[in-house]
Formats: C-alpha cells, sequence, structure tokens
C-alpha cells in the first residue's frame, strides 16, 4: 500500500473507494496498492507500481519517505506494508483499473484529522475500530487504522471524542469477506 501525501500548506492523502465485486474489501476505502508481484524487486517497488497501475500517479515526482510496520489482515490472509511517499500534488489521478479502483479521492490530512470527522465503527461482528465519516466518504478497518497512526506521526492528530460509535454503511461493509 502506498500512503501517497501531497507537500504544502494543506496536504491530503490519496485514497481509493475499493471495486464493488471484489472478492474481499469491496466497496471499501483503502490505500493504492495490492500483491507484490515477481519481477518487483522490493515491498517498495510493489506500492509504487500499484499505485501507478490503479490510479495513473507519475512515479517520477514521488519521493519515499519510509515504510511503517508490516500488519497482518486476518480476513484476506494478508501481511501488509505500507509505504509513506510525498509529492508535490500536481499530477493527475484518476481510476485506471477500473476492475479494482471504483474511484479515487484526495482528502485533506486536515479533514481527516477534524474531531467532527472522527468516530469509532462497529463491524456486525462486533469490531470496533477508528473510522471517518468523510462527505460520500465512510472510512473503516484497516485503512482507518493506518490514517489514524499517520495522522499522529506527522503531528494532525487531534483529541476527538472515542466515545462517538456509529455504524458502519451497509455498501461499505464488504459484502461476506468484510
Amino acid at each position: 500500500m502506498l500512503a501517497l501525501i501531497s507537500e504544502g500548506t494543506l496536504p491530503d492523502i490519496v485514497l481509493t473507494r475499493r471495486n464493488a465485486t471484489l472478492r474481499y474489501h469491496a466497496g471499501q476505502v483503502s490505500l493504492p496498492g495490492g500483491r507484490a508481484e515477481t519481477g518487483d524487486a522490493t515491498l517498495i517497488e510493489t506500492a509504487l507500481r500499484e499505485a501507478h497501475e490503479e490510479v495513473g500517479v507519475d512515479l517520477g515526482g514521488v519521493e519515499v519517505v519510509g515504510t511503517m510496520p508490516t500488519s497482518h489482515i486476518a480476513v484476506s490472509s494478508a501481511d501488509v506494508t505500507t509505504v509513506v511517499a510525498s509529492w508535490d500534488g500536481t499530477g493527475p489521478l484518476g481510476v485506471v483499473d477500473p476492475a479494482e479502483v471504483a474511484s479515487v479521492r484526495r482528502v485533506a490530512m486536515a479533514d481527516l484529522a477534524d474531531p467532527a470527522n472522527r468516530a469509532r465503527a462497529r463491524h456486525p461482528s462486533g469490531f470496533t475500530g477508528p473510522a471517518f465519516l468523510i462527505p460520500d466518504l465512510f472510512i473503516w478497518g484497516f485503512t482507518a487504522q493506518l490514517l489514524d497512526r499517520l495522522l499522529a506521526w506527522g503531528g494532525w492528530s487531534q483529541p476527538w471524542n472515542r466515545n462517538r460509535t456509529v455504524e458502519i454503511p451497509q455498501d461499505y461493509l464488504g459484502g461476506l469477506h468484510g
């Protein structure tokens, strides 16, 4: 996965909404990225390649800052390493692979940090975790956990009401595979 954050006074991050027909995490919000392929020399190369293939980011303007610790996502049985990178934010982005990506959004880090946009999401299974309530976008699960860490790491985090709990909208549940 690639956490691609624009530079400047109003930094934002690139997010995707996954295609509703995918087997895992259908309809959910994620960072661009996917599984390593045989030709990928490193996980950084994988994240950059996948971001280019999914949203068309021009890799010439991307500067890798580092990687976050690898996390395991049990529902898809995947170990995920998130690569953090910056870019000037001026290049065009869009859906390159509609089989995987339904839409691409750039969301301001300030909007993610805004306490009014923060809550805890409750999954029907009983799982609760951080969530972001952005207009026309509900971010929960692994992506919300990563964004919560990125906000703290980047110094954008603000205190928010951790007792505020919301249900996950049906079209963000990801079908049977969550």
